[in-house]
């Protein structure tokens, strides 16, 4: 679910989905992608094995980095009285209760500007220029239930294939020799919070600005690119914004995975954070160039037309 909603927002990023008049749908596209990412954190602690459980009071020790009265809302919210019974038991209810009817609202309101505005066009037609507007039921409607039962066939197929081996269940003597990591759709966080540079206090406290800020852009992106013009091909900057942060997504999770409980020199951060933005920049901007290179003319490919023809 999380690959097809990550898949989902870079299509509609790249494609300009967010501007006018769609910048209320993109928010709560954005807002049901945190509330996906919630029941992935939330659901992680229920098998209750070593590596769940401590992962889950690493992030926990986060949220004391934030500020009041934040810090001591969250606090209560997932950990209440602090016994591990008050966790277990809230964080149940999160994934089971309130996380799904929070989806489940923001899909209602969702699937309202949907049926106002309809489908945005795939070749980034702004809002009215499309000349075959698609209803959502029952077209979209069908559609989405034959791809959610092929979902559900291949989430079916491999849990039979590939059955879930979890880890030891979680004890503290267990918890002492245990290196905790989140799911892999953390990792990418999790490895900025293990550079060096984001050591310390202030440091975890910087490194949750920079990713809170960063997400804080994603959600309000309608009212940053605020550009009349949708096409890819127009949109060099964004375009090129949007590939680094794929790359460095990737570069991320691969790095954290390989290298998990290490804390990462800073210079060797910069090295692979900045080398992967750089390559990748550097693809963009050469294929931008190409692109914008205009097409010889006929004679200028073939010399002996221009004699035949003087050049016309």
């Amino acid at each position: 679910m999380i690959i097809l909603a990550f898949a989902h927002m870079m299509r509609g990023y790249f494609l300009s989905v967010q501007k006018k008049p769609r910048e209320l749908m993109w928010i709560v596209g954005m807002l049901m992608g945190v509330s996906a990412l919630g029941m992935g954190f939330t659901g992680y602690l229920l098998p209750w094995t070593v590596v769940s459980k401590s992962a889950t009071d690493i992030s926990i020790g986060l949220v004391n980095n934030m500020p009041d009265p934040i810090r001591g809302l969250l606090l209560y919210s997932l950990t209440g009285a602090g016994a591990d019974s008050d966790l277990i038991i809230r964080f149940f209810a999160l994934h089971t209760v309130i996380i799904p009817v929070v989806l489940f609202l923001l899909f209602a309101v969702k699937l309202h500007i949907f049926e106002v505005y309809g489908v945005t066009d795939s070749n980034g037609k702004a809002a009215g220029e499309s000349e075959t507007p698609i209803s959502w039921f029952p077209r979209v409607a069908v559609y989405m239930f034959l791809l959610s039962a092929v979902v559900g066939a291949v989430v079916l197929t491999a849990a039979v294939v590939f059955p879930a081996v979890l880890p030891a269940r979680f004890s503290y003597e267990a918890a002492s020799q245990a290196v905790p990591i989140p799911e892999w759709y953390f990792l990418w966080a999790y490895q900025v919070l293990k550079l060096q540079m984001f050591e310390g206090q202030t440091g975890v406290r910087l490194a949750l600005t920079l990713l809170g800020t960063i997400g804080a852009m994603f959600i309000f992106l309608p009212f940053i690119d605020r550009g009349s013009t949708r096409t890819p091909r127009e949109r060099p900057v964004y375009v090129t914004l949007g590939a680094v942060a794929i790359v460095e997504l990737f570069v991320l999770t691969i790095w954290a995975s390989i290298t998990p409980g290490e804390t990462i020199p800073s210079n060797q951060a910069v090295l692979v954070i900045g080398g992967g933005a750089l390559i990748t920049t550097g693809i963009i901007s050469y294929t931008y160039s190409r692109l914008r290179k205009p097409a010889p003319l006929l004679y200028e490919r073939f010399p002996a037309v221009e004699e035949r023809t003087g050049g016309v």
